[in-house]
């Protein structure tokens, strides 16, 4: 099942290193939230971690480019 647009760009900002509340006042969200953001969209994925989320992420948009 395919992300929502608030699911990739919490996971993209988290790849980009920022922590849960760097997120959460950039967009506007409690740390709570981002938190749940991130696992729906581990769930979402059916993959491990977000670590995976994102590599997923990464290369479904990277497939879009070619």
């Amino acid at each position: 099942m395919p992300l929502n647009k608030l699911q990739e760009k919490v996971l993209l900002l988290y790849g980009e290193g920022l922590s849960h509340a760097d997120i959460g006042r950039k967009i506007g969200l409690s740390e709570l939230t981002v938190s749940l953001i991130l696992n729906s969209a581990v769930d979402r994925l059916g993959v491990n971690n977000t670590v995976q989320a994102i590599n997923h992420l990464l290369r479904s948009n990277r497939d879009l480019e070619t």
